[in-house]
């Protein structure tokens, strides 16, 4: 897509360079994507070319790729799991760093515990607020306590270099079974959360359930088709479910749960359709089970750095299993010119990606429990 900037015009000085500023502050806000939705950090892609013309029309170009972001900085936050225990201390680590990836030593940060508030629609009701500094690693960690039974976001803070804002959030169950007021994540939507991010075959993966109703549920595990279903029995306002993992989960599940809520029967003058008895409520999540065992490293270790024409070259070829095992496997060897990546990058993509992708959810969801019959008739002018 055209930029909208003017072009730049110029000489090569007399070592053949040209260099030109091109300022950042120029870039619509438009063009800026989030690299992670819990953070703040947001980059643009730019292409540059430049083409010089050496006085007889004959002209040369080149081109290149620059990403530009909104702040020389990024956050993370981690805390071991979105479930906690009210009352029961836990650790929460930051981590600070340039866009290079470099740690941010002795950074300022602060941590803030945040509550849903249903006027604003969003986490902008502030419990608390914690001071951190990294250390010279860019890291800083603290130990925490969430005295109320609830789901909350944590926000870490801070400024890069130049004084940008950047930030980080994350979100967080404190839950047991002895609660007494529950604080949601929203407007009382339904809802089903993982306590994690990724499991392993044998792990037990904590589902947290938000209803406004009560009562029997069917919670289902799809991929493709339907691999196991169980009835459950949801309380409002949360329920916490157990879903063991299997082997045939990997690379990814899908879990839905559903539970029928009664709905207002009741016929009045501006209804036009008639109203089922119950309502079909199905809440989604996605848990990522990543085939850890299927994973192999492979390293390519030549016997000189620097090799002549007509040299003799040998090359050791290692396979390694995820442990960092030795294991015997079947491999393929290329030797290309490196002159064609200058056309084209590496287009094969990885082998286990393309075994192991993440697989959508291909089950839907109907009933037959809500028929519909239009109430509407009359003043159409017939006999």
């Amino acid at each position: 897509f055209d930029s909208g900037l003017s072009d730049i015009n110029g000489y090569t000085d007399e070592n053949g360079r040209f260099t030109a500023t091109i300022r950042t502050n120029q870039i619509d806000d438009y063009w800026f994507t989030n690299e992670d939705w819990s953070g703040s950090l947001s980059r643009a892609t730019w292409g540059i070319e430049a083409t010089v013309d050496d006085g007889s029309r004959q002209t040369v170009s080149g081109f290149a790729v620059v990403h530009v972001y909104d702040a020389a900085a990024r956050l993370t936050l981690s805390h071991n799991g979105y479930i906690q225990t009210p009352g029961q201390s836990f650790t929460i680590h930051a981590q600070a760093s340039t866009i290079f990836d470099e740690p941010l030593a002795n950074h300022n940060l602060t941590l803030s515990l945040r509550r849903w508030d249903s006027g604003s629609y969003d986490y902008t009701t502030v419990l608390d607020s914690v001071p951190m500094t990294t250390d010279e690693n860019g890291r800083a960690s603290l130990d925490y306590t969430i005295a109320e039974s609830g789901y909350y976001q944590l926000r870490v803070e801070g400024k890069d270099s130049s004084g940008h804002d950047i930030r980080y959030n994350s979100w967080i169950y404190a839950f047991d079974n002895f609660y007494g007021f529950w604080y949601g994540s929203n407007n009382g939507n339904f809802t089903i959360t993982p306590d994690q991010t990724s499991y392993a075959p044998g792990d037990v993966a904590q589902l947290i359930v938000e209803t406004a109703v009560s009562g029997p549920a069917l919670l289902v595990v799809e991929r493709g088709t339907i691999h196991r279903e169980q009835l459950v029995n949801l309380t409002a306002p949360v329920t916490m479910l157990d879903l063991p993992i299997q082997a045939d989960d990997v690379p990814n599940i899908h879990v839905s749960i559903n539970v029928w809520e009664e709905q207002d029967t009741t016929i009045t003058n501006n209804t036009y359709s008639s109203q089922p008895d119950s309502n079909l409520l199905t809440a989604y999540a996605r848990l990522s089970v990543p085939a850890t065992d299927k994973q192999l490293t492979v390293t390519l270790t030549p016997d000189h750095d620097v090799y002549a024409p007509r040299d003799e070259a040998t090359f050791t070829v290692r396979v390694t299993n995820w442990k960092g095992e030795p294991v015997s496997a079947e491999v393929s060897l290329a030797l290309v010119d490196e002159a064609i990546f200058a056309l084209s990058e590496e287009l094969s993509g990885a082998i286990y990606d393309a075994f192991y992708f993440k697989r959508s959810n291909d089950v839907a969801t109907f009933n037959s429990l809500d028929p519909m019959r239009y109430l509407g008739g009359g003043g159409g002018g017939g006999g």
